[in-house]
């Protein structure tokens, strides 16, 4: 359940490469059973915890500078969002989750050959003239709690049309079950500490972006926030947003962007302003959220859970199944959450999770998004918020700004650019950036009730 970071040794020659227009790249939707349940929610929560309780950091410089989009890929109903990068020289091509909870970088090893290296496309560090082996190691536990474990190399990133040199981890022991076509994760944890393993404090410590910030559009299946349910078969491909590497785009969203700062260093971490249900407010209790787009649900306290889903007409509480909540899979009950001044809906058939329905003699039902800690952890010290919020806004993850505190994380209302299939449209200001695909993949879950 815990990742271990050795970061001192990581001091890497870094270099860029500028493009004078956008980049492209194609965005690809896959359907894949996986686990969408408050086990795989709390075995992330205390993943994320204890990494921050072990990660081992170094100095680091801030500095600012934008660069790039990296399209988002969506797969059926918004689950997992990957993008396309490269890695090595000639660079080796890969598909990788974006992923705000996590500090690391990984793939699979040519090496490896257990059954989840087998389905993904493998790195050659021998075919690589970059590629430097390090002695130190890593293991990591991710949401199944299934665990992957390796040793870091030091290589060129190719991004688009960024390229820089950082540290990331080569798996030798493989047990995370990923979707195919899904080849490892993109970690973009920002440690206010410093770190050389991140790749947000590569680029920060390197002066490598005109502006040391992130910014993230999560397309949803449809532009109301619907399900396609079967329209999609498995395998196809759908458009699933965009990511902006040193800046925003202005195309997706409308009006001003609100920040929160990020709390006591915690990575990606920020207060709740507050949660209604159909207009009656929740007791949020002072929480602290990290906004996680490697999550799929919310993971709050039980209470919490309760409050919310038993305002929610005809919802229902299964004890058979440690009191998970189900919902009507149609509804028009409406939820809002608030950060810092700004207040954001969240459609009710993006909490009625249209991927885990259930048959039943009163209806279709479906599991609901908020979910609460299974086991004996009982007591969190955040809630995780994933994508069943980050569809609905435009996020900015900012790292330039109160960088030695843990930045700010900016949101803003989704504009019309945000809310259709177009392709990307020109970034604001600085330098070229670019435009890279991101593949979205589902998690499916059917429990009848």
């Amino acid at each position: 359940m815990k990742i271990t970071l050795y970061a001192p040794w990581l001091v890497l020659a870094l270099f860029t490469s500028t493009t004078s227009a956008l980049i492209t790249v194609p965005i690809n939707t896959f359907r894949n059973p996986a686990h969408l349940n408050p086990e795989s929610l709390t075995r992330r929560y205390l993943h994320k915890r204890d990494v921050l309780s072990t990660a081992n950091d170094t100095g680091a410089n801030s500095t600012t500078e934008p660069f790039g989009s990296i399209q988002l890929t969506n797969i059926e109903n918004d689950v997992m969002y990957t993008i396309p990068f490269g890695l090595g020289t000639p660079a080796q091509k890969f598909n990788v989750i974006i992923d705000t909870g996590s500090p690391i970088t990984w793939l699979s090893s040519s090496s490896c050959v257990t059954e989840p290296c087998l389905t993904a496309t493998r790195f050659h560090c021998e075919s690589s003239t970059s590629c430097t082996t390090l002695n130190n190691t890593f293991s990591a536990s991710y949401v199944s709690g299934q665990g992957v474990s390796g040793h870091y190399v030091a290589e060129t990133y190719t991004i688009g049309s960024l390229q820089f040199r950082g540290a990331a981890g080569i798996v030798t022991q493989n047990k995370a079950q990923l979707p195919s076509k899904v080849d490892g994760i993109m970690g973009l944890w920002y440690y206010a500490a410093g770190s050389a393993v991140p790749i947000l404090n590569v680029l920060s410590n390197n002066t490598l972006l005109p502006r040391n910030m992130i910014g993230i559009w999560l397309q949803s299946t449809t532009p109301n926030g619907r399900s396609s349910g079967s329209g999609v078969p498995p395998g196809a491909s759908s458009a699933g947003g965009e990511i902006t590497f040193g800046g925003v785009d202005t195309t997706k969203f409308q009006g001003e962007i609100t920040y929160v700062n990020c709390a006591g260093k915690r990575p990606w971490s920020v207060p709740v302003g507050g949660i209604t249900v159909g207009g009656a407010k929740i007791d949020v209790n002072g929480a602290l959220a990290a906004i996680d787009t490697g999550t799929t649900a919310m993971l709050v306290p039980r209470a919490i859970s309760d409050a919310i889903n038993g305002a929610i007409p005809g919802a229902v509480r299964v004890t058979s199944q440690g009191g998970l909540w189900y919902l009507p899979c149609n509804g028009d009950t409406v939820i809002t959450m608030t950060f810092g001044t700004l207040t954001f809906q969240i459609p009710y058939t993006h909490l009625a999770l249209q991927s885990a329905r259930s048959k039943t003699q009163q209806g279709d039902y479906c599991l609901s998004a908020v979910m609460f800690p299974s086991g004996s952890t009982v007591i969190i010290q955040e809630w995780l918020i994933g994508d069943v919020f980050l569809k609905n806004v435009y996020s900015v993850f900012d790292f330039g700004t109160n960088a030695a505190t843990g930045g700010r994380l900016g949101f803003a209302q989704l504009g019309t650019g945000g809310l259709n299939n177009g392709a990307a449209a020109g970034v604001g200001g600085g330098r070229s950036r670019v435009t890279v695909s991101i593949l979205v993949v589902l998690s499916v879950v059917y429990v009848m009730l």
